[in-house]
């Protein structure tokens, strides 16, 4: 048999059985990791540099794996080839085969019983950190769903309120105005000004360069070449192959254009979609 002698130190004959191992069969099931003593043995058997032959038990994947085990080949322990893998590195280890008829033999047996084995293991208590990482992110986004439609309750009931008391249209409309469309509201104002301080031809460029779908360099038509190239003496436009002008970032007033143009069409604001913030995008350069 393989359990200790009676009245052997449980501990000191693993340790002493474990240092003298020429491979170590490591069956990892869901509640591997939450033995102290089985992670120990992975520790001593890393830090002896054995060799080792890691078989995930079912319910186990490979992203499972942790510690010393990330990065190494690993069998699964109901796969029969992977079982005939171990079967074979375990003859070359020992210099003895067992005959391939029964190997398979006692092979079907243990596949057939391997699911009821299982089922006797106990469940991991913890959840795997992939797992919980999910499920947090979830908790966060519905979390942060929630929130929203509860403020939009909030101002509907609000918006309720004022329109039963015989308000104005404008009145009920302010009610029922959101941070989202109020901070929209501001971004615009910002790029607006931003977009003002610049001569009309750098805001066309400009427009064209961050705002448009294409993103081109603008080409200007014969009549903007005057203020074109007035504006390339300022440093605030580019000129490039082909007559095409792009608008000149290192210019702090253009940086600053492109800046707030940019923050406007990036804004994370559920209810507009990307064509709704170009519009008012290129609304903000005129």
């Amino acid at each position: 048999g393989m359990k200790p002698p009676a009245g052997t130190s449980f501990v000191d004959w693993i340790r002493v059985q474990l240092a003298g191992a020429s491979l170590v069969v490591e069956v990892i099931t869901p509640a591997y990791w939450e033995s102290r003593f089985c992670v120990c043995e992975l520790g001593a058997q890393w830090g002896l540099g054995l060799n080792a032959h890691p078989l995930l038990a079912p319910g186990v994947d490979f992203e499972d794996l942790e510690a010393v085990l990330i990065g190494i080949q690993a069998g699964r322990l109901d796969s029969s080839a992977d079982l005939d893998d171990l079967h074979d590195r375990v003859g070359n280890v020992v210099a003895r085969k067992q005959s391939t008829a029964n190997w398979s033999k006692e092979k079907k047996k243990f596949l057939r019983t391997l699911p009821r084995v299982m089922r006797k293991i106990p469940i991991a208590a913890s959840v795997p950190r992939a797992e919980f990482e999910e499920l947090e992110t979830r908790f966060d986004l519905l979390d942060a769903e929630l929130t929203k439609r509860e403020e939009e309750v909030e101002r509907l009931r609000e918006a309720l309120r004022i329109a039963r008391t015989g308000a104005t249209s404008s009145q009920v409309s302010a009610a029922l105005a959101s941070d989202d469309d109020e901070a929209f509201e501001e971004l615009i104002d910002e790029a607006r000004g931003m977009q003002r301080r610049l001569p009309s031809i750098v805001r066309r460029v400009v427009w064209q360069t961050v705002g448009s779908k294409d993103g081109a360099p603008y080409l200007p038509d014969v009549d903007e070449w005057p203020d074109v190239q007035v504006e390339i003496d300022n440093l605030r436009l580019n000129l490039g192959s082909d007559e095409l002008v792009w608008a000149e970032g290192d210019d702090d007033d253009v940086s600053a254009a492109i800046g707030a143009l940019e923050d406007l069409i990036n804004t994370d604001v559920p209810d507009w979609s990307l064509t709704g913030r170009r519009v008012f995008a290129d609304r903000a350069t005129l």
